[in-house]
């Protein structure tokens, strides 16, 4: 993988912010000391990759590894979102010069870091940047200079309705040795907090669990110690990146009301 040398010209640049227009993307992308106010795609830094399964972002696509652009303008196109202009992602960011990823959220866990470490080189287009070997170069779609502060995958404070309703208790270390949870187990690539009630619920059970961003615990008991910080539950649902299913060891636990025989 390439990374920017110094004194070799021409010097590669990295985009601050892409503008976005009706018909669509601005075809340049206004470097450090250029940038143009409008509604776009605006840099807010350089993020370390969490360790995993967990990621700052968490749907990968297909893109040319030419510039930020390219990597931008396939989130633009790929989202779910439906805004101002159609259809995309609020996320884009480019990695190790060849990896594109894009998300409606931001693991909470984010940690940002210096810019210089996002330091290789667009993979096809040597004249940029693409992020570090574990950095992602992140941009965020808004007006200009607008930074999220807690756009982050949530765990609601309650799913379903009627018999089906169940209400979040918490976050809670989980571990494969005691389970929190114990009646039931289900995974699926579909999860969300209310797909696994529906699950738990049809089965009669009391309390849903979701963990690991795609595993469905059901039971009508807890074997459970104190909650910790709901930050520790900061996993996307593989079904829905926007929720938190819990994550590695630790599940993210609903309530529903009593089941009559």
């Amino acid at each position: 993988m390439a990374i920017a040398v110094s004194g070799i010209e021409p010097t590669p640049t990295m985009p601050v912010h892409v503008t976005v227009t009706h018909r669509g993307l601005n075809a340049r992308a206004e470097p450090e000391g250029e940038q143009t106010e409008g509604i776009g795609y605006s840099l807010i830094g350089c993020y370390e990759e969490l360790a995993h399964p967990v990621r700052v972002l968490n749907h990968q696509v297909p893109w040319d590894k030419g510039s930020v652009t390219s990597c931008i303008n396939a989130c633009y196109n790929s989202g779910p979102y439906t805004g101002l202009f159609g259809p995309h992602y609020l996320f884009a960011a480019v990695i190790n010069g060849d990896q594109c990823w894009c998300d409606n959220v931001m693991n909470v866990k984010a940690l940002q870091v210096d810019q210089n470490r996002c330091n290789h080189l667009c993979e096809n287009g040597p004249f940029e940047y693409c992020g570090g070997s574990r950095e992602y170069q992140l941009y965020y779609w808004g007006e200009t200079g607008l930074i999220p502060s807690t756009v982050n995958p949530a765990n609601p404070a309650s799913v379903g309705a009627g018999s089906g309703y169940y209400v979040f208790k918490g976050c809670f270390p989980d571990s494969p040795h005691s389970r929190v949870l114990n009646g039931l187990s289900y995974s699926s690539e579909h999860m969300t907090p209310l797909y696994c009630a529906h699950i738990c619920w049809a089965q009669r059970f009391i309390y849903s669990g979701v963990e690991y961003g795609n595993e469905c615990w059901c039971d009508n008991t807890l074997n459970v110690g104190s909650a910790v910080s709901v930050r520790e539950c900061n996993q996307s649902c593989e079904g829905d990146s926007t929720f938190a299913c819990g994550a590695p060891n630790y599940i993210s636990i609903y309530q529903g009301a009593p089941r009559l025989s």
